[in-house]
């Protein structure tokens, strides 16, 4: 927080717990504001000079010291796992993704509007490694070969969640990997809208499913049909995933898979926990030492 001009005595309803709550730095400097404003903000118009150094909670990005925390944790878990910071233990599926393309509202993200099918490879795992059959966070991460284009894929993750306003935001412990949603947690940019993304398992026949994927896909492919909404907005489906084969993957050979690296101009992540989430990953890959 920049405090510069000239002032004389008491702020009023100015509150220090506010300050330590939150961890700013408050900086104060006597300025002739009158003659030197006007100069400053052309020089910051111009990118001549900028205030970002200054700052310790710039606007639109985390607290560096949160990152940095973040990567330097998720680093030392993954390198005293020898494996993911978090879900340590999942298994690899093969599959195909089917884009259904532009419907009667279009999504503004070509790749959404373009119908179109990509080979998937999706790995389906725990985020605590928690014993068998006890509840925990399931993640499904989904990677598109070629969305993009020759050798660019598109990676989304997804962890269990409950499917309403509030509960596709909360991480959902669950025993079973096909008895409800998986969603981003956080909103991706769909074109000119910001949406959370979820994956809803599809039984087909109806029929009580196994407790795992792979017990699962020894029987029958698995299907999930791939969502987007708004707050304001219902789900609506842009694509299916069929999974038809598991792969054996030990954890220090997993897929490496970066939501933030590999995503699409369209079609990306957006917000400061996308940004936290982004250091995280970074450090759990340096721990692996994975590229």
């Amino acid at each position: 927080m920049f405090v510069p001009g000239v002032f004389a005595g008491d702020v009023d309803e100015f509150t220090l717990r506010a300050v330590s709550d939150k961890g700013l730095t408050v900086r104060g400097s006597p300025t002739h504001g009158p003659r030197h404003a006007p100069m400053l903000l052309d020089r910051l118009a111009a990118g001549e000079t900028s205030t970002d150094h200054l700052a310790t909670h710039p606007e639109g990005r985390p607290v560096p010291r949160v990152n940095d925390t973040a990567q330097r944790a998720a680093e030392r878990v993954a390198r005293w796992r020898d494996a993911p910071a978090v879900h340590p233990t999942g298994v690899l599926c093969s599959g195909t993704l089917h884009v259904a393309g532009r419907g009667e509202r279009p999504w503004g993200e070509p790749w959404l509007d373009r119908h179109a099918s990509y080979p998937a490879i999706v790995r389906w795992s725990h985020a605590l490694g928690t014993p068998r059959r006890l509840p925990d966070a399931l993640g499904l991460a989904v990677r598109v070969e070629d969305a993009g284009g020759p050798d660019l894929p598109l990676d989304l993750l997804f962890t269990s969640s409950g499917a309403g306003r509030l509960g596709r935001h909360v991480p959902l412990l669950r025993p079973d990997a096909l008895t409800g949603a998986y969603s981003t947690l956080v909103a991706y940019r769909t074109g000119e809208c910001e949406r959370v993304l979820a994956a809803f398992p599809t039984l087909d026949p109806p029929h009580t499913p196994r407790p795992t994927l792979w017990q699962e896909l020894v029987c029958r492919p698995v299907l999930f049909r791939l969502c987007a909404a708004a707050s304001d907005e219902p789900w609506r489906a842009f694509a299916s995933l069929t999974l038809e084969a598991v792969h054996p993957a030990p954890a220090e050979t997993t897929v490496s898979y970066d939501p933030v690296a590999h995503s699409l101009p369209g079609l990306r992540p957006a917000g400061r926990l996308n940004r936290l989430r982004d250091a995280a990953y970074a450090g759990s890959r340096r721990g692996r030492g994975a590229a």
